[in-house]
Formats: structure tokens, sequence, C-alpha cells
């Protein structure tokens, strides 16, 4: 398995008024002051408070398949990222305030009633009203995206602060759960190939949605250990996910397009 070679870490949450340790071992997350974290998510969902660390175990389990967690994480001992549970809580507060802001709205004034009057004379000219796609409507999807997006800012800088160990295993774990789901969509094409005579390749990168995604991800990762071991510039640094048996290969290119002279290819 993946975590064989990755030793237990661990490292201290604010949790209620004191601090709980959190702990990593063997590919999973352990919350060794919540013994029956199950019971605990039972209370809170009938009304109990939650405890910051079943909190912040939800959040690592809503990120085990996350791409962007490979490229928000240290890429390299140059990397110096520095998030306090001081920055996540400022974070958390003032996402609360935006939230609240954006619901409440500024008041309407003289102006702004007759801009919105246009504009809703507008879109009844050019998008009739149906039931349910009215503007109200539209404030709730808006609303919901912010909050999606400010969710995932939280979450983000909630793994950041569990420090560099633990965002090591994370990105391992996002790894394995996509190499997983490749190797599925590999043994599918291969299937599909054999009854229809066709290589599994394409079949492969058919079958697999978020290789595009992958391949970014990869590169963000790579790209900066890349400047620092052969110094390269990092945007001249392509990937790909490597579809054949073994390590895959890295080469220097120093032929072709003028755009990707000198770039380093990764398959």
């Amino acid at each position: 398995m993946w975590f064989e070679s990755a030793p237990p870490c661990e490292t201290e949450v604010p949790c209620g008024d004191s601090t709980h340790t959190l702990r990593w071992e063997a590919g999973t997350l352990q919350l060794p002051s919540h013994p029956d974290a199950d019971a605990e998510l039972v209370l809170a969902a009938l009304g109990g408070g939650k405890a910051g660390c079943v909190q912040i175990a939800e959040i690592w389990a809503r990120h085990t398949e996350d791409l962007s967690v490979l490229a928000i994480g240290r890429r390299g001992s140059a990397d110096q990222i520095t998030v306090s549970w001081d920055t996540v809580q400022a974070a958390e507060k003032s996402a609360s305030h935006a939230g609240w802001t954006a619901m409440a709205g500024p008041p309407p004034g003289p102006l702004a009633s007759a801009a919105a009057a246009t504009v809703r004379r507008a879109s009844a000219t050019r998008f009739p009203m149906r039931p349910g796609h009215g503007s109200q409507a539209m404030r709730q999807a808006i609303q919901a995206e912010r909050e999606q997006a400010q969710q995932r800012t939280t979450d983000h800088l909630s793994l950041l602060a569990l420090g560099p160990a633990f965002g090591v295993r994370l990105a391992g774990q996002v790894a394995a759960a996509h190499a997983q789901r490749l190797a599925g969509a590999r043994g599918t094409a291969a299937g599909a190939g054999t009854r229809a005579g066709a290589g599994a390749g394409a079949g492969a990168r058919t079958r697999y949605p978020h290789r595009p995604a992958l391949n970014a991800a990869i590169e963000g990762r790579v790209a900066l250990l890349a400047e620092e071991w052969i110094g390269i510039d990092p945007g001249q640094v392509y990937a790909s996910v490597h579809e054949d048996t073994g390590w895959g290969t890295v080469q220097l290119t120093g032929t072709g397009t003028r755009r990707r002279r000198g770039a380093a290819r990764l398959a």
C-alpha cells in the first residue's frame, strides 16, 4: 500500500476550550480523544455541539479525492507555508460576516431601485419568467455558490494548519484514490477493447473524466521541484498520466516547437 513508507504523525488541534491530539497512521486519521466519533456526530445532528476534532476529521474526509490538495500544500523544501489555527478562525469569522452581508444586502435607494426595475424589464422581455426562475432563485443560487467557495477556502486553510506532515499524507491519499479510479477505467477499457478488437488506452482516456485535472495537478506538484532540481522554468514542465507498467519516464526535450524547446516532459 502507498502509506507503508509513511511513519505515523501527530499534531495538536483546537477542540472546545482545550487542544487534542490528532493522529495519522497507516492511511487513516485517528481521534484518540474521541473514541466514539460516530456517536458524537449523531448527537450533533440532534442539536448538540460538534467537537473541533470531529469537524477536522469531516474536512479531511471531504478532501480525500480532491485534486486541488496536490496544489495547495508544500511541493519542496523551499515552500514555507505558515497557516495557524488563528488564521482559520479569522477566515471563518470573515466568511460568516460576508455571508450575512450578502443575505442582508445594501439598502435599495432610488438609483438602485430604478436600475433593478430596468434589469427586471429587460429580463422579462428576453427571458420570460417561469415559476422558480425569479430573481430570488438567482440570489439563492449565487449565495449557495459563494458559501461553497467559502467552505472550500476554510477547509483548505484547516488542512494546511495541520502541518506539512499531514499535507504530504493527504496528498498521497488523493493520488492513491485517483490511481485506483484510473486503474478501474483502464481495466474497463481493456475489456471493451478486447471485445471490440481495439486497444485499451483510448478507452481509458474516454472513461476517466478527471484526466485533465489530474494532469494539471501533477504539473503543479512537480513543476517547482523540476525548477529546483534542474533549473528549468516551471512553466515549461508538461505532465501526463503514465499509461503503461512501471514508474513512467522523465525526459528533457531539446528539440521540437519553440514553445516546448527545453521543456521537461513527464509521463
